[in-house]
């Protein structure tokens, strides 16, 4: 049984976690009063806590490659911090490697920073283990979690070139939200009809939305031109869907929501999704061009909140045989690609040329 605590500070409404924390702030009334000031105890399914280490520092450098000794809060105290470090200590081991990490932008909550740490621990062979900490625009530290890491779905198509020239499909600054090949970059990659998709959204002073979030149109990229990112025939077309209240997706699987379907005529296929309701600008049959406006952002089907998701694949139908895309010719992070795949995190734009 893998057992999994997560400890955050309290966040807006709009966060989908919060029945979660309050259903969970009600049953452990009392016990989080070992808690610092305002923090609230997430537990997993299964009812059962896991060890999270807090520093009390809030500052990033005390991480090391080896666990700090930091003081530690657990659901029954400091005084109890033996009986925890022994859980983990049963539960995963200790550390013997560090397989990756890196830092990332987590806009949804304004201005706040991940850190994400893929690493190997002697007693759980299976898997590698993922650590994560959350810092706020203060620096403080917001919340951590140990869990088992994510797995990419299996593919046959980890060495495919795209044929397509393929230009972003916006214009301006944009921010990659979930994109690359891993999975604690990009969680489509543990699914097989999501496999290299791309997510992207407006960020703008550290945040995706300009007040508080609690509307479609406070969203930078909600309503921004969607354009089309090759040349070709658009064969399917959705547009039927109504936009969703941030973090509040209606109940059943609603897909790519309002979506449209391009054919590169080369056996490769564009799906750009969740476009806003009655901005479909194209209609099954016509050409287009790279470039043209086919809708614009919206916020429907499985989306929780305005962006933009985009895949490529060998079949017309949406989710079937993803393979990656690579663009060409756009700036990455302050860098001129002339091929590449966007990553979480990655502030991109075009740089400007016709017809690509």
């Amino acid at each position: 049984m893998i057992m999994l605590l997560v400890i955050w500070a309290c966040t807006p409404s709009r966060d989908p976690r919060d029945p979660g924390r309050r259903l969970t702030a009600g049953l452990y009334a009392g016990a989080t009063q070992s808690l610092p000031t305002g923090t609230i105890v997430d537990l997993a399914d299964d009812g059962d806590t896991m060890l999270v280490r807090w520093f009390l520092d809030g500052k990033r450098d005390s991480l090391s490659r080896e666990w700090p000794p930091d003081v530690i809060l657990t659901l029954e105290g400091r005084a109890r911090a033996d009986t925890f470090l022994a859980r983990l200590a049963a539960t995963f081991g200790h550390e013997t490697e560090v397989v990756d990490e890196g830092v990332y932008p987590y806009p949804s909550i304004p201005r706040a920073v991940e850190y994400t740490r893929i690493a190997r621990f002697s007693g759980f062979t299976g898997n590698t283990v993922t650590v994560g900490w959350l810092w706020g625009a203060d620096g403080a530290l917001v919340g951590g979690w140990v869990v088992p890491s994510l797995l990419a779905a299996p593919t046959e198509f980890e060495q495919y070139v795209t044929k397509t020239t393929l230009r972003l499909p916006f214009e301006g600054e944009w921010q990659v939200s979930d994109g690359g090949r891993k999975p604690h970059e990009n969680y489509h990659a543990q699914h097989p009809p999501l496999r290299f998709a791309t997510d992207f959204a407006v960020v703008t002073n550290g945040t995706v939305f300009a007040t508080d979030g609690k509307t479609n149109a406070d969203y930078y990229c909600f309503g921004r031109p969607i354009l089309a990112p090759g040349a070709g025939r658009v064969v399917g077309v959705l547009d039927s869907f109504p936009e969703n209240p941030p973090w509040q997706p209606p109940r059943g699987y609603r897909g790519p929501g309002n979506h449209v379907v391009i054919d590169h005529r080369n056996g490769e296929y564009s799906v750009l999704a969740h476009l806003r309701a009655g901005t479909v600008a194209v209609p099954v049959g016509q050409d287009v061009a790279a470039g043209d406006r086919i809708g614009e952002c919206g916020n429907n089907g499985l989306s929780q909140i305005p962006h933009l998701h985009y895949q490529l694949q060998l079949d017309p139908r949406p989710g079937q045989r993803v393979v990656p895309a690579q663009f060409q010719h756009y700036w990455a992070g302050g860098v001129l690609l002339e091929r590449g795949e966007p990553s979480r995190g990655q502030r991109i734009h075009s740089d400007g040329r016709r017809g690509i």
